[in-house]
């Protein structure tokens, strides 16, 4: 019996590393663009398929032992509003593919790679907690010593060092904004082509508001740990990212950890400090009068609030074309607010108007308020499906995650990726196991779906 949960623990074990390091190379490094190098490129491309098939494979053959005077194992365990709740993922993407667009007569094509990816994020949403746990934690590290050459390099350049580096194109879609990247060692790239950005951190991914992003997505799915060597290398480097996302996205976390402190007694005089003092901090923080063109007198200038928001909401501003295209949206009926416009916007206009522009305006003009609603209830109804037993402060800690999350997706849509879920959910079961340590047998109990 020992014998064969060993090696049940070695498969899930070897299992969680792939989805770790797949679902890193989903963040895609620079050396999997396919501007970078084309067979590394198409690598990363098949490997989704080989992660939905590994991920079938699993479910198909998932089995637990359940303790009792005489062992019995039972088959796959699948809570039928998981299925229901996971399975909006597919449905999402069999309507962008077959309803969103109509209208215009934009509709966007059905793609068959899509469709696996989505189905694999379906069959992502069943891996068990410690499956998840563990992966997520080699994620999160992985993530980090990628960003430990950045750190040192983008310290030495601050320093005036000259380090020669050479010069790569940027991935496809971002080429078209004529972006090239400096490469440094192999280790690190900088963005060499606009003016104030080659300042901020990007280690090997394409720009620091991606690392901004995902950094503090994995912070607080770790509660913004800084006991932790990884939490802290990343949490560095988001510093020198400048990134307003990180900014933004571990604020709303902290406020949130804050407030629910209220509700304790012997901690709302300090949570009530801590709020008091983090909203007095922004405040000097704004008045400081840093040297003009410098890091942080761009990053103050930012965060600015004006009567328009954020002045650093440059999510659709950017786009003078984008702002008057949505708003006309907004007017073209009903209809097509609800489904979209569509995804071939390129063919109609000629030029598409959205390259600069990242926002979740940009979603919702391609495929209307349907859907970003079946976007946005994909991730909550999964949450709250898997996790609706978590009690107590870590069920908090779940809600605050999940809502950082869906404020993310303000100024990055594109969250359906594998990395993003991992996040996501590798964080929920973080907290949902916590740091206790159980014996096999009350592991195995809990392994089912």
């Amino acid at each position: 019996m020992n014998t064969r949960i060993q090696q049940s623990q070695s498969k899930t074990n070897y299992f969680a590393l792939f989805l770790a390091l797949f679902s890193w190379l989903d963040m895609k490094p620079y050396f999997v663009w396919s501007q970078y190098n084309r067979i590394l490129y198409t690598f990363n491309t098949y490997l989704t398929v080989i992660a939905t098939i590994l991920l079938f494979i699993k479910f198909m053959n998932y089995s637990v032992t359940i303790h009792t005077p005489t062992p019995v194992k039972k088959k796959n365990i699948v809570s039928l509003s998981l299925v229901f709740s996971s399975m909006l993922i597919v449905i999402m993407f069999l309507y962008q593919a077959g309803f969103s667009g109509r209208v215009s007569g934009t509709m966007q094509p059905f793609n068959a790679f899509m469709f696996c990816k989505y189905f694999g994020i379906m069959l992502f949403c069943f891996c068990d907690n410690y499956t998840l746990k563990s992966a997520f934690g080699i994620m999160k590290k992985v993530f980090a010593i990628s960003l430990i050459p950045a750190i040192f390099i983008f310290v030495l350049k601050q320093l005036g060092m000259d380090i020669p580096y050479s010069v790569i194109k940027a991935d496809a879609g971002k080429e078209l904004t004529g972006q090239s990247y400096h490469l440094y060692y192999g280790v690190c790239t900088m963005l060499s082509n606009f003016g104030g950005l080659l300042n901020r951190l990007c280690g090997v991914y394409n720009e620091p508001g991606f690392v901004g992003t995902v950094g503090a997505l994995l912070l607080v799915a770790d509660k913004i740990n800084l006991k932790k060597w990884d939490n802290i290398v990343i949490f560095t480097a988001l510093l020198f990212t400048f990134s307003l996302a990180f900014v933004l996205l571990l604020s709303v976390a902290f406020l949130m950890y804050k407030l629910h402190q209220l509700k304790d007694s012997k901690k709302s005089f300090g949570a009530i400090v801590m709020i008091l003092f983090f909203i007095a901090a922004y405040f000097i923080f704004m008045e400081i009068p840093f040297s003009d063109g410098s890091d942080l007198q761009e990053l103050q200038s930012r965060m600015e609030i004006t009567e328009d928001g954020l002045a650093g909401d440059n999510r659709i501003a950017s786009s003078e074309a984008a702002v008057r295209e949505y708003d006309r949206f907004l007017e073209s009926g009903s209809r097509n607010v609800l489904f979209g416009h569509g995804k071939s916007t390129i063919k109609e206009y000629g030029v598409d108007i959205w390259q600069d522009v990242c926002s979740y305006k940009e979603f919702i003009y391609y495929f209307g308020f349907i859907g970003m609603f079946f976007m946005v209830a994909f991730f909550i109804c999964v949450v709250n499906t898997k996790y609706k037993r978590v009690k107590g402060e870590n069920k908090w800690n779940i809600i605050v995650l999940l809502t950082v999350f869906i404020v993310s997706i303000y100024q990055r849509y594109s969250v359906t990726h594998f990395y993003y879920l991992m996040a996501l959910l590798g964080g929920c079961a973080n907290f949902a196991l916590g740091e206790c340590t159980e014996t096999e047998g009350e592991k195995e109990k809990k392994n089912a779906f």
